[in-house]
């Protein structure tokens, strides 16, 4: 594992700046030494968590990759890389996965040129919206340095994206669709996130107090971590080196309350602290230590203080770390599990800012003194402490990661029980609803038959009239499709799992924000701020649907819809059930994507098990999925604007499924990964 923050460029150093930090217990509004006071690109006062060690420039050939967040992720990256190449070296290169998170991919790339835009008329040059900013090329960028060949996509659920990513990597390895994982992720400080949380008027001017009854707001932060997870040498097959520690579980869910706010019970958070600890086979007690979200926002700390309460008591020590290191956004999960592992050697938890009053919500042991880390003492037999991280994001979207500390295989007495989570090891997967919308073809019917009806909004009715008229192209475009498969019979919106897939997300609305900052005052709207994030329309659908159950936003570029597909397929295979796959992409912004696609969305509602109602069943073909004459007719007759969205492999799938026989089907079609399955129509298996 590797890391890099405000707090250092390496993980011991980051460990030593944390935990023996003394100017973070004097002066309760002075910044730790390390965090930056004030930016001068900034109208308000501040405090930042900037990494202040100079940047490596990336390799010649990856040169095209450059941002900020690249090179942040390229120092935690040259901290692991010869453990990386020797695990591709063993399992082989399309057995190693590159699974990031990120809220904000290179936007601090297409910052720099959309100024130089504004004032010049033309953008920087050089500037590549698809190798810089867009969020895929974070992995691209490491899967062109290590020759990792495996799924490679990201995570982007704002605040808890890399905690996420690290359960997609889990399922993965769970599933035996890979033997290794590269994940983490990274995020740079830049000009919209910073004015967006000053509009939401939780940013901090001063230092940020976690749990404090006096904190007012967060300090961004920015950073990069990266975990290289592997087999447990316990379930064999692994190669020999040496563990740093133990990935037990990860938990999931969604508030589904409000685009920003958490619920005030912390209903949502509880759910997947229980859920890690379910995975995990633990019970509360089994866990010495809380890693709090711990953002120092009023509500925030107090719905997670109750949360904690309700699933833990009040007696495990907890603390936030985010006064010194910043709240790194997308980064925060992958970067605050590394310095759980780091804490877990040290044997050493790290203390809570020390409040100035307290806060009587915050009732949780708010340690404030450095403590020694041990197993509780209930379970005297353990011999390995467990901790649990939280990562909380916009829209709800909780993750709740139980980390474990490395021991010697025979010291190690307790082993966990095979997961409950397993058990559903099938590749066939029965497709029970299929939805589609573009302007021209707003349902499956009218695609497939080529017959065009005209439509410039998706209807959205799923959504209540007012955010239907507020909502951006690309959130109606998923509200639709989530409301015609709940058309054909689908009754469990307020439980039914559901992954989104979109290569470029909501471009339209950062856009605009981009132009409000360069072109105009300065000043950021905080709604549309809120509705820039990635999973946008993933929290505004849980909470229309009051679905708390599993959700996540993924991107993969020109793989979005094969990722996208993998995600969906991988859950099903470790958990079971049913899972809604959505996928969209809005009509490009030719400013910043620099090519032309119109608007297009496709849906399933899939089964892991067989159903007397299935449509069709699917299965994986695995590599080199060539277009044949039958799916090619999928794309026959549509213009050159719809195909080239990038979600339209998915209509080789869509005309697949009602096409007589068998099929395969290719899910890429750029080339360079050849994702694929073999579709089954009528009748299913």
């Amino acid at each position: 594992m590797g890391c890099a923050n405000a707090a250092g460029a390496q993980l011991t150093q980051v460990l030593d700046t944390i935990l023996n930090a003394p100017d973070t217990h004097g002066d309760v509004l002075k910044a730790p030494s390390h965090m930056t006071t004030g930016h001068s690109s900034l109208p308000f006062p501040s405090v930042l968590g900037r990494y202040r060690a100079e940047l490596p420039q990336l390799p010649a050939s990856l040169a095209q990759y450059n941002s900020r967040a690249a090179q942040l992720l390229w120092v935690s990256y040259q901290q692991i890389q010869a453990t990386l190449s020797g695990a591709v070296a063993h399992w082989g290169a399309d057995r190693v996965a590159i699974i990031l998170g990120s809220s904000t991919g290179g936007l601090d790339a297409s910052e720099d040129a959309y100024a130089e835009y504004i004032s010049t008329g033309e953008l920087t040059a050089g500037y590549s919206y698809y190798d810089q900013h867009a969020f895929d090329a974070l992995c691209r960028l490491l899967a062109d340095a290590s020759g990792a060949t495996g799924p490679a996509y990201l995570v982007s659920t704002a605040c808890s994206s890399t905690g996420k990513a690290l359960g997609v990597a889990q399922r993965l390895l769970d599933a035996g669709a890979v033997d290794a994982v590269l994940s983490g992720g990274s995020d740079a400080l830049c000009q919209l996130t910073t004015r967006g949380f000053h509009s939401l008027r939780i940013l901090s001017p001063t230092s940020c107090r976690p749990f404090d009854g006096d904190r007012n707001g967060i300090n961004i932060g920015e950073g990069s971590a990266l975990l290289l997870l592997e087999r447990d040498p316990t379930r064999g097959g692994s190669r020999s080196s040496p563990a740093e520690g133990y990935l037990r579980a990860v938990g999931e869910s969604c508030d589904a309350h409000h685009p920003t706010a958490p619920h005030p019970e912390g209903a949502g958070a509880s759910l997947s602290m229980t859920a890690a600890l379910t995975l995990a086979s633990m019970s509360p007690a089994e866990i010495s230590y809380v890693n709090a979200h711990g953002t120092a926002t009023p509500h925030n700390d107090a719905a997670e203080s109750l949360a904690m309460l309700r699933v833990f008591g009040a007696d495990v020590p907890v603390s936030s770390t985010k006064d010194r290191t910043g709240h790194l956004l997308g980064a925060a999960g992958a970067t605050e599990a590394v310095l759980c592992l780091g804490f877990l050697q040290r044997a050493e938890l790290p203390a809570n800012r020390v409040p100035t009053q307290r806060d009587p919500q915050v009732r949780v042991n708010i340690a404030v003194e450095n403590q020694a880390l041990a197993p509780p003492p209930s379970d005297a037999q353990r011999q390995a402490c467990a901790v649990l991280s939280n990562s909380f994001g916009f829209g709800g979207s909780n993750v709740s990661v139980v980390l474990e500390a490395a021991t010697e295989p025979n010291k190690r007495h307790h082993h966990p029980e095979p997961r409950p989570s397993q058990g559903h090891q099938t590749s066939v997967i029965s497709i029970l609803g299929t939805a589609v919308w573009t302007p021209a073809y707003p349902d499956v019917a009218r695609l497939l038959s080529r017959s065009e009806a005209e439509h410039k909004k998706p209807p959205a009715e799923l959504l209540p009239k007012r955010a239907r008229g507020r909502a951006s192209s690309l959130m109606r475009i998923f509200a639709e499709l989530v409301g015609q498969l709940a058309a054909t019979g689908l009754a469990e919106l307020d439980s039914i799992p559901t992954v989104y897939g979109s290569a470029y997300g909501e471009m339209v609305t950062t856009e605009a924000l981009l132009e409000m900052i360069y072109r105009g005052d300065g000043e950021t709207s905080p709604a549309k701020f809120q509705a820039s994030v990635h999973n946008a329309a993933s929290s505004v659908v849980s909470v229309v649907t009051q679905n708390r159950a599993f959700s996540t936003a993924i991107a993969g570029g020109h793989q979005s819809f094969a990722m996208a597909w993998v995600e969906a397929q991988t859950w099903l295979q470790v958990h079971g059930g049913e899972v809604l796959l959505l996928t969209a992409d809005e009509a490009a912004t030719p400013i910043l994507q620099g090519s032309a696609h119109g608007a297009l969305g496709i849906g399933f509602h899939l089964s892991a098990s067989p159903h007397q109602n299935a449509l069709a069943t699917a299965e994986p073909a695995c590599h080199e999925v060539e277009t044949n004459n039958s799916s090619e007719s999928a794309l026959q007759g549509l213009s050159a604007s719809l195909i080239a969205n990038p979600q339209s492999a998915g209509l080789h799938v869509l005309q697949a499924i009602h096409d007589a026989g068998r099929a395969k089907v290719p899910l890429s079609l750029s080339g360079d990964r050849g994702y694929g399955m073999v579709v089954h129509s009528l009748p299913p298996l």
